[in-house]
């Protein structure tokens, strides 16, 4: 199935509606992790990011089957920029498309919305618990052996993320949750 076909199914079975564009990029890794499909993603400010999934973004928007809409803060960032959220949600012309794919792939549907249930049974994170899980994943997946969350925390200054060992702790958790990592370290 396409990407931006998961994208799409993605956003239907999150409930039509996903607040901020890190949120639904973070969902989408997990998504992509679970389901074994890769889908570009790299070391980034907010955690792993995708340029192959903010293009899905741009063209289902542009497609008119999901809408964007933006919301300002009244803030500006230390960059003099003003902070704002994006918010994703599924149009009726989403809705009818979501359902020709039902009709094309019943059993590929299936397997992207069990795979949901499981991000949201592993627990509603916020996008910064979300992006903090998301970055301690990517840091276990690349040095590939056992890390403690402090020694998470070190590793991500390199790619310039700050983070903190109860965060990272938490973030492990979820990754538990996921059956992404097969326990939790410990403090020996």
């Amino acid at each position: 199935m396409q990407s931006r076909n998961i994208t799409l199914l993605a956003l239907d079975a999150f409930g039509g509606k996903i607040s901020g564009k890190t949120l639904f990029i973070k969902r989408l890794f997990f998504l992509g992790e679970l389901l074994g499909k890769e889908q570009g993603y790299y070391a980034h400010y907010y955690g792993p990011y995708s340029d192959e999934i903010a293009s899905n973004i741009t063209l289902l928007k542009n497609a008119g089957l999901i809408r964007e809409e933006s919301m300002g803060f009244g803030m500006v960032n230390g960059a003099g920029f003003e902070v704002r959220r994006f918010d994703y949600e599924l149009t009726e012309e989403g809705r009818k498309a979501v359902n020709w794919l039902q009709e094309q792939d019943p059993q590929e549907i299936k397997r992207i919305r069990e795979t949901v249930k499981r991000i949201q049974d592993a627990g509603e994170l916020d996008y910064v618990a979300l992006s903090i899980a998301a970055k301690a994943y990517m840091i276990l997946k690349n040095t590939n052996r056992p890390m403690m969350p402090q020694d998470i925390a070190l590793e991500a200054r390199k790619f310039s993320w700050t983070v903190d060992d109860p965060q990272v702790q938490r973030g492990i958790e979820f990754l538990k949750k996921l059956k992404l990592v097969s326990e939790a370290p410990s403090q020996k």
